[in-house]
Parts: structure tokens; sequence; C-alpha cells
């Protein structure tokens, strides 16, 4: 039995009705034969009632949904009409409506044609199966520092935790320092108080000396393996989310000409910190107390190590500093730059008051001469004085880096990581808790250096996110996943080297003395629905369900013939954009009343790294006069590398239409987040420049 294709148009309260023309639209769709219903607020009860009204008396099996940005309305929708097979939403308001509203003329045969494009690729389509499942009511928290335990014991009330420690005790750096501000208060007890309470608590079960091997699942059913020091098989950790906590760790800046490794009386700060927590600062070469100490601050940081500034060895070294002022020792402390932001300006001003020296400017060189003696050459950049000094200790302020191991737990579970190694956020603006990986958070300084106070209210954070996403209860995840057409599978293996997430392996078929053949095999588990190995399949066996290139290619083909159809004199640019940051940064444009010109039609696709050079060429054999790739910035891509994988797609395409002659300034790609609007209509603006200089597309009419 054939299924039943209906088009529902929203107007949004009769507003977008003074722009579009609904009734030309209505006329348009009924064309096609297809049952069709102009509905006021899908965003309402109402409207959403109008609407099942319409579905149940049609019968109807699919439905294309011309109104707003689904990114407000599609899940609303999804759950409230349970019968509909499949969707296909054109964003009519933010898209057409507000961008074009000086020419309503263009917004309505835009609309128009936009519909009919969703009607066509509706057609193709096929349902995607959707699976409920239950999420599981536990987390596993990676790390026990003071984050980890914070987290677990905020999440212990509700829910089983799991503390994985590859150390033999709890505690993290803490263990290595005495007294902490504000506060003066001593972190061995604070340590020793919050670890009894874990013992404590029957819903958390601690790992020490164990380390993850392996992350396979999906967001509220993650299997977690581990493995402990002196237990021969691994176990397997069932979890509905993981809590990153990581930490930090002080970087060895051995590779300097600082001494470091040289002389045992040059040390870190952690070093120091065991030295006053055990009270007993001496010069381990000699065994005395130091009369005087020197502090250098900024080592191996802002520059081309770590370009970035650790942000509390300032404080830290500061306050250490005013610890040996109480015990009659002398210290100078070496800066480029004191950053003790808010109170904690007050410790360093409270610090000058106990004799501490401070001298702006990094030692020129450090020698260690054959008794272990310390020579020191630094000059004054604020009075340009050049000291030559003799400290019994040098304690250097290392940079922080993050925890050993970060990179392979990063790739394990499949995050993303900042250019400074520390684990990336979802969204640094609101939502530093949360990674690109729905189920997994992060606390603490596996984020960013904190200090104690700032890694206990970020580690409550996640904590609050994460029951927050366990006390959903059930989770609906779509199978949007690649098919694989083994008879085109030719076991090149691009896909499994190109898929970031380790979802595609290649399963032996056959295997004789001549030859081993092998084909691509996906697992749903692991597959976020990128599309980029639909991208880069040299067969196109590889496809993407609901995106492979039969939806898109019917996209573009059905604009294309409309555009002629409708005698549109203008060029006609056609947009991929990500549904990620592309798309939202094409809504704010609409959101915020800017126009652009209204020959771009977008096809959006579910990241950047789905567009393949056969898009694009396709785009220009159907007559397209330009072609824009909309995505987002790569260290945003919510996939990890997909707008890399577009990057290389681009100039990959760019360099084929060189070599047969035809012009690539027609092609262009723009990264942008959704507050940056202006870059996609200035790119807009520019392909429209430039197609002008060049002319139309040479194959049309062709």
């Amino acid at each position: 039995m054939d299924m039943v294709l209906g088009v529902a148009i929203c107007d949004c309260g009769e507003k977008l009705g003074k722009i579009i023309d609904y009734n030309a639209v209505t006329e348009a769709m009924k064309g096609l034969k297809l049952p069709i219903q102009k509905i006021s607020n899908l965003c309402l009860d109402a409207g959403i009632q109008d609407l099942k009204d319409f579905v149940k008396s049609n019968e109807i099996d699919k439905l294309v949904i011309g109104a707003c940005t689904p990114k407000l309305i599609e899940f609303k929708l999804r759950q409230e009409l349970t019968t509909i097979k499949e969707f296909e939403f054109v964003i009519l308001r933010e898209h057409v409506a507000w961008p074009h509203k000086s020419d309503p003329e263009k917004a309505t045969k835009k609309a128009i044609i936009l519909l009919k494009a969703a009607v066509a690729a509706l057609n193709v389509k096929e349902k995607v199966e959707r699976e409920n499942y239950k999420v599981e009511q536990s987390a596993v928290i990676i790390g026990g520092g003071i984050a980890g335990i914070e987290a677990a014991l905020d999440l212990a009330s509700d829910v089983n935790v799991w503390i994985v420690e590859r150390k033999e005790v709890l505690g993290g750096n803490l263990l290595n320092m005495g007294r902490i501000f504000p506060g003066d208060i001593s972190i061995q007890e604070v340590i020793k108080e919050k670890v009894k309470k874990i013992k404590a608590n029957s819903k958390i079960t601690v790992k020490n000396n164990t380390e993850i091997t392996d992350i396979i699942g999906k967001p509220g059913a993650y299997e977690v393996t581990i493995t402990t020091q002196g237990v021969n098989s691994p176990e397997t950790l069932k979890c509905g989310a993981i809590v990153v906590a990581t930490g930090i760790e002080e970087s060895n800046p051995s590779h300097l000409n600082l001494g470091y490794g040289k002389s045992p009386d040059i040390i870190l700060q952690t070093d120091l910190g065991q030295m006053l927590r055990d009270n007993r600062v001496v010069v381990p070469s000699s065994n005395k107390k130091p009369e005087k100490v020197l502090m250098v601050n900024c080592v191996n940081s802002r520059d081309e190590n770590n370009f970035y500034c650790s942000k509390i060895c300032c404080t830290y070294s500061i306050h250490h500093a005013m610890e040996l002022a109480e015990k009659g020792i002398e210290t100078v402390i070496s800066y480029m730059d004191i950053r003790a932001p808010y109170k904690y300006e007050n410790i360093y001003r409270e610090s000058r008051k106990q004799g501490v020296t401070f001298i702006r400017g990094k030692p020129q060189s450090i020698e260690v001469g054959p008794d272990n003696e310390l020579l020191v050459s630094v000059e004054n950049t604020l009075t340009n004085e050049l000291y030559e000094l003799k400290p019994d200790l040098i304690v250097l302020s290392s940079a922080l880096v993050p925890s050993k191991g970060i990179e392979k737990l990063a790739e394990i579970a499949g995050l993303k990581t900042k250019p400074s190694h520390f684990i990336s956020d979802l969204y640094s603006k609101t939502n530093t808790t949360q990674t690109t990986q729905r189920g997994i958070f992060i606390a603490g300084s596996a984020f960013t250096p904190m200090n104690i106070e700032d890694s206990i209210s970020h580690a409550a954070s996640a904590a609050v996110k994460t029951l927050k996403f366990l006390k959903e209860g059930t989770l609906t995840r779509d199978l949007l996943v690649p098919i694989i057409d083994e008879d085109l599978c030719n076991g090149c293996q691009t896909c499994a080297k190109t898929c970031q997430f380790n979802a595609i392996s290649m399963i032996v078929k056959t295997k004789t003395d001549e030859e081993i053949v092998q084909k691509a095999s996906v697992d749903p588990t692991k597959c976020k629905g990128c599309g980029t190995c639909s991208a880069v399949c040299p067969t196109g066996a590889t496809q993407l369900k609901n995106y492979q290139r039969g939806v898109i290619f019917t996209k573009i083909e059905t604009i294309m013939k409309s555009v002629k159809e409708d005698n549109w004199t203008d060029p006609v640019i056609l947009a991929l954009i990500c549904e990620e940051c592309g798309s939202c940064g094409v809504d704010i444009a609409g959101l915020s009343g800017f126009e652009y010109p209204a020959n771009a039609f977008g096809i959006d696709v579910p990241c950047a790294g789905r567009v393949g050079v056969i898009d694009i060429l396709k785009s220009f054999v159907e007559g397209a006069d330009g072609v824009l790739v909309v995505q987002c910035p790569e260290q945003s891509c919510h996939y990890m590398f997909g707008s890399h994988n577009a990057n290389l797609m681009v100039q990959f395409t760019k360099n084929i239409l060189d070599e047969i002659g035809f012009d690539s300034a027609r092609l262009l790609n723009v990264a942008i987040v959704s507050s940056e609007p202006d870059k996609f209509i200035k790119a807009i603006q520019k392909l429209n420049e430039i197609i002008k200089e060049i002319g139309p597309n040479p194959t049309k009419g062709g």
C-alpha cells in the first residue's frame, strides 16, 4: 500500500502571510495532488490539534512541515504525531519570509520551490526506525581528585556511582598540598573527611589502581571497560552517564634552560607544596633550611610550548611565598604578569606587606655550579635593572597540563580536545560541563586549570547536569546510520579510516591464499549519523539513511527544475548547510531581521562532512551558478572532524573544477557559529558578485 504524503504550512499567527502569499503556495501544492493545510501557530496546542486532525482525516503517513525552524517545534511534533513515518521540514520563517521581506514575490516563489523539493525528497526517504531504551541509573566518574569526589557525592544522592582512579588513593593533586586558601585550612583534613563520606556511602564504589580501556554503547547505556592492577580479567561497568574528572598535572620543564633535572635544588611548586604539607622545607642537596627562595612563574607557559595561561599558578606561588615568609624564609617571585583575580588580589597585596619581592621578568639563565650553587640573571622589565640572584632553592611554576592519558581517553570516548589538549565542552558560553557526546560530562580541571573552589563548583554543576540527563528515564534514538551496499563495497577501508567514532569496521567475508575479501560494517551503537563516510566512499556503497545520494540529488534536481519552470532570472546558488552551527547561523540571520538575496536555496545535511565531491558536481551539472557549503568552524564541529573533512572535500572539488576548465570560484565554503550570521550573508553576497563577474553556469541549457 502506497504511503500518503501531506503538506502543512504554518503562517505564524498570520504574520508570515504578510510576506508569503499562502494562497499561491496552497495552489502550487495542490498541483502536486497532495493534501495541504494552512495552520496558524503550530507551536501552540490549538495548532498542533489542527495538525493532528488534518493528519488523521487524510490518513497521512509522511508529512512536509513548512514553518519556523525545526529546532523549536520538531521534538514536540514527533511526540504528538506518532503515526507519521517521516518528516521533512522547510524553514519558511527564518530562511524565507524574514530575510526576504522586502521582496514578497520572490519569497513566495522560493517557498514554493523549497516545498516542492521537500515533497520530492520525502517520496524517496524511508522510515527511520526509532529505538526507545531505558537509561541506566548509574554513572562512572573517571578521576578521583577533588572534582571527581565532589561529583560522586552529589550524584550518589540519587544514583549508583563508580569512581575509577588510576592511583592507589583518592585525592589527586591535593594530596601534595598543605594549607589552602581562602580560609588557610588543611586540605588534607578536607580530603580525609570527603573520602570518609565516600566510603560510608553504599551507592559509591571506588576502583583504585584502575584505568579505562574502552567505552562503547550509547547515551544512557554505556559500557565502560576497566582494567585493575593485579586483576587478570577486565571488568565492564554498565552506566547511563560518564563524568570525566581527570584533572591536571604540572608539566616537565626539563627541556628548558632552567636547570630542572640538573640540580636537585631546582624543584616544582608541587614539590614545595609537599614540603609545606610536611612542615619540612629544606634544600634537597644539603637538607638545610633555605634562607632565600626564588620562584619562577610562567615556566613552559604562554610560549610555543603551551600557549595558554595556567590561571592559578600566580595565586598558588604567592600563597606558598607567604607560608615561607612565616617561616622566616625570604622569597622572590619572578613573573611575566601577576594574574590573581577577584578576592585573590588581596593575597597579592598581603604578600607584599609580608616582604615577598616581585620582579617582572623571566630569568635569562640559571647556572648550576659544581657544588649545586645557583646563579640566576633576571632583568626587571619595569625598571630595566639586571639582577644577579643567588638563591638556595629555585621553585618553578610550570604550566598545568591535562593529566597523562587524556588524549587516549578522548579517543576512546569519542571526545574532542581543545588545542590546549583539555577536553572540549559543548558550548563555552553556556554549557561548560557537557561534552560533544551526549551523556558524557566534564568536571573540574579536565576542562581547564581551576583552583579548588572553582573545581568544586564546576563538579557540582556537572553532577546536576548528569542527574538531569539520567532522570529522563527513557531515551529515543533515531537509527540514522549508514547502509552498506556490499555489492558496491570494494573493501578499501576509506570509510573506516575516516570515521572518528570507530563505528565502521571491516568484516572478512572470504579469505584465500590469493585474496582477502572484506566489506564495511556499521556498529549502530557507535555511529553518530554525521554522514562523513558517505561523502568519502569512492563507490557510493556507504550511504547515510535519508541523507543518501538519492535524497540529496532529488532535492538538487527538483530545485533546479522548479527554477527553470518558474523562469527564475537571478543566478541560482545552492547552499549545502550543516544542521548544527550552519543552520543555526542562518536561523539567527532571519531572526535578527537581516536581509540577503533570495537566490540562495538551502539543502540541510547533518554535518558539512556529509557533503561529497559528487554532491557539489551534481549541483553544477544541474545548472547551479554557485555552490556554498555552510559549516561549523573546525574547532566547533559537533562531529569532531566533519568540518575538517568538508574543507578537504571543497578544496579537492575546486582542484577538479580547475582541471576541467570550470571556474572554481563558483564554489565557496564558510564556517560560522550561531552568533555569526553576518558571515553567511557576506558569503552569499560575495558569491553573487563572483557570478556577476564571471557569468552564469556555462552548462545551463546543455
